[in-house]
């Protein structure tokens, strides 16, 4: 075994830690809304990924509108950028003046917080302005 794989291996793990687990995903995939039941913690953040594919013109604005909700009522509304991102994994990103090629599953500076732990409805919606060049897989993944 070389010295580089016992770092890689260290480099998986903490990636793997800070991605938390995978505890729903709404796939987008005939429109841009959708919604999906997850069983969430009270006793830790929920964390937001965007699971994207997409080619755009000019600045973009790309982003998911959340919503969780228990027994009909709302407990918690986030909106979240795509394409600002605390971390990436399996990145392709190719950004130029004029528009950016993104293929990434990236970490997304939002959060939410839930009173109880419990199953709750989480709702979403999806938004790409200006309309994307290519538009391919947009998934939101709940990580906690």
């Amino acid at each position: 075994m070389t010295r580089t794989t016992p770092r890689l291996c260290a480099l998986l793990v903490l990636l793997v830690g800070c991605a938390g687990e995978e505890v729903g995903r709404v796939a987008f995939h005939d429109g841009d809304a959708g919604q999906a039941t997850v069983t969430l913690s009270a006793d830790k953040p929920v964390h937001f990924w965007a699971d994207i594919d997409v080619a755009y013109e000019g600045q973009a604005k790309i982003q998911y509108e959340v919503e969780l909700a228990a027994d009909g009522a709302t407990v918690a509304t986030v909106t979240c950028d795509a394409l600002d991102t605390t971390s990436r994994v399996a990145s392709k990103r190719v950004l130029t003046a004029d528009g950016g090629d993104i293929d990434y599953k990236g970490k997304m500076r939002c959060e939410a917080e839930v009173p109880k732990t419990g199953a709750y409805e989480l709702r979403a919606r999806f938004s790409a302005e200006p309309a994307p060049t290519r538009l391919g897989r947009h998934d939101l993944v709940i990580t906690q």
